[in-house]
């Protein structure tokens, strides 16, 4: 693995060396805080290599919370992920007309509060994986046609990326939009920072809407490798294929992203409730009841500016919310709901602050319900669980300099589950969690783009 990662690395110096030496005139500068300061090196290179059409990502984020009320019981925990790529113009870097190259890689660190002490399987931390630390986050082909009415992405990707893709949710430090957790968990999308083989195909009928469809390879055991293991026989059990129509449009200077997907998925799952004996797993244990694979379900997502104080400025009020629901009952969540506002510029002193504020909903499977309060009635616990649960954050993000953002975050689990903790000997209680949340966004930083010109990409990092 160090032998792959010290590739990526040398393979950027020896570009950043390039895109210095090969500019016969210095280009303008992008709009950057660092420029005057001993850090003007790097704006200059990585100005270089966008101008030869190489784009440099890389985004660093850390999350802290703690619960000093609630749960099972009280505690601290930290997370977070270094997410470190590139994206290459391969009409400007080998002559191919709308094609693109995306490559990211992640370094994962950290305990997760609501795995730890709540009991939650919603985590209230940004970026906390379990299992491999490293990980190979993308690698794809994009190839666009026709002035981008076409457009297709294929490679080693994943789901969550391209659908069910909320506008403002990975704003906040909760993840039950970011990405979706019922599309993600329920419906089987792979999520950031797992990828399958797979893709999807875009078409947009007018410039403000589009139609994409996409397959993606399933593979319960992907979360234990990282990413690298590039075979077509590795596991899998399936496919999940998820569509997605939706309409975007800013014309008016008032940014608006309606969606409506569905999906389907191929793969065997387990019923919680029954084990192959078709008893009580709760009660006589044994391994879940297999079910034969084609789960579906559906989803919409929608957010839009409502108020802005002044025409052309960047504040403003969004508001945002979505639903979902799958087509079965054996499923660890039955329901999903979200909304909510972000805030840009509250302060005309303060334009790049935001307060954030958002409510999500679930509504656990008819049978995992059953399972879980089988499990508390068979240990003699004074509490059940509720099968309805909201998890409330209000945020603030105040922009330390440009790229740089420092979020002090509280949120109120109402009703958590125990999925997490599924040997508790009671249900956890209502938490509150304090946290903050660092972002430091080195394209914003150096003055850069977030991604290449061409098709909108949502979730491209994540």
């Amino acid at each position: 693995m160090r032998f792959n990662c010290g590739i990526f690395v040398a393979g950027f110096i020896l570009l950043a060396v390039h895109g210095a030496l090969g500019q016969s005139a210095p280009p303008a500068l992008p709009n950057s805080p660092l420029i005057g300061t001993p850090l003007e090196p790097a704006v200059r290179i990585a100005n270089d290599l966008l101008n030869e059409g190489i784009l440099m990502r890389l985004r660093y984020v850390d999350a802290f919370a703690a619960n000093p009320t609630g749960g099972l019981e009280q505690g601290a925990d930290n997370s977070g992920v270094v997410i470190l790529g590139s994206d290459f113009d391969l009409n400007r870097l080998a002559g191919v007309p709308g094609g693109q190259l995306h490559v990211s890689i992640a370094q994962l660190y950290g305990h997760e509060l609501a795995t730890d002490q709540i009991g939650s399987r919603t985590k209230v931390q940004t970026y906390y994986y379990p299992y491999k630390q490293f990980e190979l986050t993308e690698f794809t082909y994009e190839q666009a046609a026709f002035n981008n009415a076409l457009d297709i992405v294929v490679g080693r990707a994943n789901a969550t990326g391209e659908f069910a893709r909320s506008t403002y949710g990975c704003q906040f430090e909760n993840v039950s939009d970011c990405p979706f957790e019922l599309t993600q968990l329920v419906a089987g999308f792979p999520g950031f920072p797992y990828v399958n083989w797979g893709g999807r195909v875009r078409v947009a009928p007018t410039p403000d809407t589009y139609i994409k469809a996409g397959a993606y390879q399933t593979n319960p055991l992907r979360q234990h490798n990282t990413g690298f293991d590039w075979s077509i026989d590795n596991k899998s059990t399936g496919f999940v294929a998820p569509v997605e129509a939706g309409w975007e449009s800013d014309a008016d200077g008032m940014p608006r992203h309606y969606k409506i997907g569905t999906w389907y998925n191929s793969a065997d799952y387990t019923n919680p409730d029954l084990n192959t004996k078709d008893k009580n797993r709760a009660l006589f244990g044994g391994a879940a009841m297999p079910v034969a694979g084609g789960r579906s379900g559906i989803y919409a997502l929608g957010d839009q500016v409502v108020w802005r104080p002044e025409a052309g400025s960047n504040r403003g009020l969004a508001l945002f919310g979505s639903a979902g629901v799958p087509f079965d009952s054996a499923e660890v969540y039955q329901f999903e709901a979200t909304a909510g506002f972000v805030w840009s510029g509250p302060f005309a002193s303060r334009p790049r602050d935001q307060i954030g504020f958002q409510v999500a909903m679930l509504e656990l499977g008819r049978d995992e319900f059953k399972y879980l309060n089988g499990l508390l009635g068979k240990v003699h616990s004074p509490t059940l669980l509720a099968r309805s649960e909201a998890l409330i954050e209000v945020n603030y993000g105040y922009q330390i300099m440009q790229g740089i953002v420092l979020q002090p975050v509280v949120q109120y689990l109402v009703n958590p589950d125990d999925i997490n903790k599924s040997a508790a000997k009671m249900a956890p209680l209502n938490a509150l969690v304090l946290g903050l949340k660092l972002t430091v966004n080195a394209n914003a930083l150096l003055g850069l783009p977030q991604q290449l010109p061409g098709v909108r990409r949502p979730g491209a990092l994540e």
